[in-house]
């Protein structure tokens, strides 16, 4: 069922019907009709507020952070204007916005397929490309990459593969799955990928204190319920009170271009602690976009006091701090799968 047949019908009906498509998962009907509604409403009315609830269904308000992190957008813009080669075919994972693949275009990319699986923000793509004078060339896909099929989707395979999937903690966005699928599928033999490498850094932190600690609440003990706190709180890098107690490490690199390389899932590294009491394992992200060695091809977001990125650092509490001496050597270990990251000492 879609928005087709309903025209008669209030703004308010079918902003009702949008939001009962998007609850039986109908996400694609939902957006459309959603669209379609605020087309004939005011924004702030209630028909205007409901679709506008039901097109925000499946878009992550990481969105407009990211936008505004100008290092990461000079970083992919600067790296596809030495990647892209005339006449290259581009694929990226994950439309956002629409700017990645407007830039591989402004790059000199003859064709771009961009992928993107929540409809809501695959139709504002496809809508900046417009206003951007750039459909002939940037085509936007409102699927899963798992989902796209040469000949139909893509004329032919891609000769260069960009994405934006990186989570806080590297891998909880599904980036190495979908890179595991793609590159075989959709890149041609030796087709250039960006980021080319991504890396997942670590060190020994002393770290804020967890905020509402839970022990005794009106002479009632509640301490068990401390067993419950997840385990691993995410902060903006440039958060007071973050201290790093070792030198950093890499804990996991992963080269994109070749997962039959990446490294295996459990890991562990030594580095050399500093004095003072680390209350936490502090985990963050470094991306290297190319082997070009240029200043703006790595981007890192390292905790430091006014350090400013969308992307999260991730504070690891450990039960029982340690007391770290300068010159002596720890050891930390890590595990990753498919969306998930855990990191403890050893």
């Amino acid at each position: 069922m879609s928005g087709a047949g309903h025209a008669e019908t209030s703004p308010l009906a079918r902003a009702m019907l949008a939001e009962a498509l998007a609850w039986r998962g109908q996400s694609a009907d939902a957006v459309a009709l959603a669209r379609a509604v605020l087309n004939d409403c005011e924004p702030d009315s209630e028909a205007g507020q409901l679709a506008r609830r039901v097109l925000t269904t499946d878009v992550a308000d990481y969105h407009w952070e990211m936008l505004n992190d100008r290092p990461r957008n000079r970083a992919y813009d600067a790296a596809l204007r030495r990647a892209v080669q005339p006449g290259d075919r581009v694929l990226e994972i994950g439309s956002g916005a629409g700017l990645v693949a407007m830039m591989a275009a402004r790059a000199g990319a003859a064709e771009v397929i961009s992928c993107e699986m929540a409809p809501g923000m695959a139709a504002i793509a496809a809508e900046n490309v417009a206003a951007n004078g750039l459909s002939e060339r940037v085509r936007i896909v409102a699927k899963r990459s798992s989902d796209l099929a040469i000949g139909r989707d893509l004329p032919g395979l891609a000769d260069l593969l960009v994405s934006e999937l990186i989570h806080h903690d590297l891998v909880g966005d599904g980036m190495l799955d979908a890179h595991r699928d793609a590159i075989p599928r959709l890149l041609r033999p030796g087709g250039a990928v960006l980021p080319r490498y991504v890396s997942v850094m670590v060190a020994f932190a002393q770290a804020p204190p967890l905020r509402f600690p839970v022990s005794t609440v009106e002479g009632v003990d509640l301490s068990a319920v401390e067993r419950l706190r997840p385990p691993t709180l995410c902060l903006d890098p440039g958060s007071p009170g973050i201290a790093l107690r070792s030198e950093p490490g890499t804990l996991f690199r992963f080269d994109m271009a070749q997962p039959e390389r990446w490294p295996a899932p459990r890991g562990a590294m030594t580095i050399q602690g500093a004095d003072g009491v680390a209350n936490a394992i502090v985990q963050w992200v470094r991306i290297e976009m190319d082997d070009s060695g240029a200043p703006d091809s790595v981007y890192e977001n390292r905790p430091e006091p006014g350090r400013r990125s969308h992307w999260g650092v991730n504070l690891t509490h450990l039960a029982k701090p340690l007391d770290l001496s300068a010159g002596r050597a720890y050891q930390i270990q890590g595990r990753y799968g498919a969306n998930r990251l855990l990191v403890w000492p050893f």
